[in-house]
């Protein structure tokens, strides 16, 4: 019986390509997404017409009735979701104290933390065991310059992890990565955004395989693993 996964935000850059990923091994691979219906889409049929079976839902994960129709609708498909994770995010534009908005702030949390939260919760109780995996970042680490929302959801979603990991044991497993600057070979890294790769300790970028094995690891290794956080950034955050 294949498994089944639940990606959120999967429909372009990290998550269609770990969706691609999971399918490719023969994963059932459900397809969230709110504002990205065509990338979604095309998503969805390079997987049926190539790997095996993907199925598509959109929903406002901010929402909790919208989160809570998702998962109804996926568990009437599915049965049972094995692993979710909680990919959907924002990179927000720079700001300092003084120039942010309560609304970019409030997004920003909203679907950088919330969302996690609410999908978690939705998860936790149609099951009564399963894996979470959230996606959250060096810059829940470090500190990045002008991007107080950003920095501040991202560490909170680690510390979600850790608190979900001992709330939901011993029935559910919930590890956390921490991507650094990851090069999808779908856009050059030349702007301001990025560290240089001299500066990284390992002297590169991570590709997406960096990335996936560990995605696949949390999903697939032993259920007493939980509440950990790994870091695929090459030493950036040392």
């Amino acid at each position: 019986m294949p498994k089944t996964i639940l990606i959120t935000g999967a429909g372009k850059n990290i998550g269609s390509i770990v969706a691609k990923k999971f399918a490719s091994l023969g994963w059932n691979v459900i397809i969230h997404y709110n504002s990205s219906e065509k990338e979604a889409t095309s998503l969805s049929d390079e997987i049926n017409n190539s790997f095996g079976n993907s199925f598509l839902i959109k929903a406002d994960i901010t929402k909790f009735e919208e989160v809570e129709k998702m998962f109804k609708i996926c568990i009437e498909k599915f049965v049972t979701i094995d692993v979710l994770i909680n990919n959907a995010g924002v990179f927000p534009t720079r700001n300092t104290l003084q120039t942010i908005d309560v609304q970019q702030w409030q997004n920003t949390l909203d679907v950088n933390l919330t969302a996690s939260l609410l999908t978690s919760k939705e998860f936790s109780k149609h099951h009564t065991t399963g894996k979470i995996i959230n996606i959250s970042s060096i810059g829940g680490v470090n500190i990045f310059k002008n991007r107080i929302d950003y920095n501040i959801s991202k560490s909170a979603l680690i510390n979600l992890t850790k608190v979900l990991a001992k709330e939901l044991s011993p029935d559910f497993s919930v590890n956390c990565v921490c991507p650094g600057v990851i090069d999808l070979k779908t856009e050059p890294l030349i702007d301001n955004n990025y560290p240089s790769e001299h500066s990284i300790p390992m002297k590169r970028y991570a590709d997406i395989n960096d990335l996936f094995e560990v995605i696949y690891f949390f999903a697939t290794c032993s259920h007493y693993i939980t509440g950990q956080v790994l870091h695929i950034a090459g030493g950036l955050e040392l």
